[in-house]
């Protein structure tokens, strides 16, 4: 019986180390503010579903995302309200955009990016259109949030500029997957710039076609 406790003690432990180890790879993963993944993650998951895309040859699409008049609400309630903006806006991604094998993140400040795999154009372009109007139609810190702070019931002042470009798979190419990745933020990049010039608050499509090789 000592011999079976002193074992099972051991494989506990082993265990419990084990589940720990995954844990922090995990959370290694994720932005801390709104629990999407980070771009360190995001830049991963875009190289190799890109290399699938060759595998599978099927399409894909990337979203690049940035929130209208973000500073405002920083400047005029302060980086905690902001924080919690960005929170709610995490929450209404993850709410709209329920495939298993998407990935969502957090570029960095109020920039967001996804990739839809195995989506083509259309869906990508539904989907983007439905976070755009769940956005400007939210009302933001309409609780109480941070440290007992009152609802600011936040209306009609942050809604979203999307960029969204289309990667249509080559599998006879010769150029590198992290080239393709590069020139593939970049449309969708240049795509959202194009909807906050344009006036913002709308999904604007990349219509570059991927050059075959």
């Amino acid at each position: 019986m000592t011999l079976l406790e002193i074992f099972a003690g051991y494989t506990s432990f082993t265990l419990q180390n084990a589940l720990d180890a995954k844990r922090a790879q995990e959370l290694a993963k994720k932005d801390d503010l709104t629990g999407l993944y980070n771009d360190r993650w995001f830049n991963v998951r875009l190289s190799e579903t890109l290399a699938e895309a060759r595998t599978n040859n099927k399409e894909l699409v990337v979203m690049f995302m940035d929130l209208d008049s973000f500073k405002e609400i920083n400047d005029t309630h302060g980086h905690l309200a902001g924080s919690q903006v960005l929170r709610e806006v995490g929450f209404i991604l993850k709410r709209i955009v329920t495939r298993g094998n998407a990935t969502i993140a957090r570029y960095g400040g109020d920039e967001f990016v996804m990739i839809l795999p195995e989506t083509n154009l259309d869906e990508g372009v539904t989907i983007c259109e439905q976070i755009r109007e769940a956005i400007a139609e939210h009302t933001f810190l309409s609780r109480e949030w941070a440290y007992h702070m009152p609802p600011l019931h936040l209306a009609g002042i942050i809604s979203a500029s999307i960029g969204i470009a289309q990667h249509l798979p080559d599998p006879a190419s010769t150029v590198s997957v992290e080239k393709e990745k590069g020139e593939l933020l970049k449309r969708a990049d240049g795509a959202m710039y194009r909807a906050k010039s344009g006036g913002r608050n709308q999904v604007v499509v990349d219509q570059v076609a991927n050059a075959r090789r």
